[in-house]
């Protein structure tokens, strides 16, 4: 394996596991703290790469190589969580800029898209972007549900890469989507100030912060409360994905990033579902 980016680059087959060697990331250290750790060290510390190969069905990460037979057909019902948006073609570029005379994100953003589109007819609608963030945005429909939305914005097409950082902030704030009292009550003072250097309020719909909160907790322990996960991207269109997956059902050729984005696509969705979220991933046509 070589990149562009790093000739360098190397990936090497030990007895039980795959690491990668880099003498560009030899020479790039992370730095925390009283303690510094070099990059590549990291990298191959915590094994959080993906290693597909001209199997499909096959994949290696996390220390492990992994072989799902049903990997195929199971996508073919997975495309269901692709909901396509004709808005999303126009977008360039995440929030857009800020100014401090404004009082909503520009028109062109998916920050705008999620308050304007998606969370339109929520009851409270928060921005939580910044800081220790649940995520971009929350919104409650009072005592039917809650959900939270990821953004992301590249100006790359059907990119695996940009899919797994979205994928990846989704999964590690999967917890707070069933925050602790502690937790609602240190988000108050956030959710009722303005987004940093403007006037756009962070409650962007809701009669109160006050209120916000307490249908939050109403909500999350209603009975039948349902919780919902949504990826927001511009750089993946539906038609691709099923493009991409007919393809793949004629054991034709396909790139290494569709089946890495496969394999994200999987994984995401299978831990939506083990914990009983709705996954949606809010796309181009």
């Amino acid at each position: 394996m070589t990149s562009s980016i790093d000739k360098s680059l190397r990936l090497k087959k030990l007895k039980s596991s795959i690491k990668i060697s880099s003498s560009k990331l030899k020479h790039i250290y992370i730095v925390y703290a009283a303690s510094e750790i070099r990059l590549i060290d990291y990298i191959n510390n915590m094994q959080n790469f993906i290693v597909t190969f001209s199997e499909f069905d096959i994949v290696y990460t996390n220390k492990k190589l992994f072989k799902d037979s049903k990997l195929l057909a199971n996508l073919e019902s997975f495309i269901d969580v692709f909901e396509e948006y004709s808005a999303l073609e126009g977008t360039l570029s995440e929030k857009g800029n800020i100014a401090s005379h404004m009082t909503r994100f520009e028109s062109n953003t998916l920050f705008d898209f999620v308050d304007s589109v998606l969370a339109v007819n929520a009851d409270y609608l928060f921005c939580d972007d910044l800081g220790n963030e649940f995520a971009d945005f929350i919104s409650i429909d009072n005592q039917k549900n809650v959900s939270f939305y990821h953004a992301k914005h590249a100006s790359s097409q059907f990119s695996a890469s940009d899919f797994q950082v979205v994928i990846g902030q989704a999964l590690k704030n999967i917890g707070n989507m069933t925050p602790s009292t502690a937790q609602l009550e240190q988000k108050r003072t956030r959710w009722s100030s303005h987004y940093t250097g403007s006037g756009i309020e962070m409650m962007r719909k809701g009669d109160s912060v006050e209120n916000g909160i307490t249908s939050f907790t109403k909500t999350l322990n209603h009975p039948n409360t349902t919780n919902h996960i949504y990826i927001v991207v511009n750089y993946i269109s539906k038609y691709r994905v099923l493009s991409e997956l007919n393809e793949l059902r004629k054991g034709g050729n396909t790139s290494a990033q569709t089946i890495q984005l496969f394999w994200l696509l999987s994984s995401f969705i299978s831990t939506c579902r083990e914990l009983g979220f709705h996954a949606h991933i809010t796309c181009k046509p």
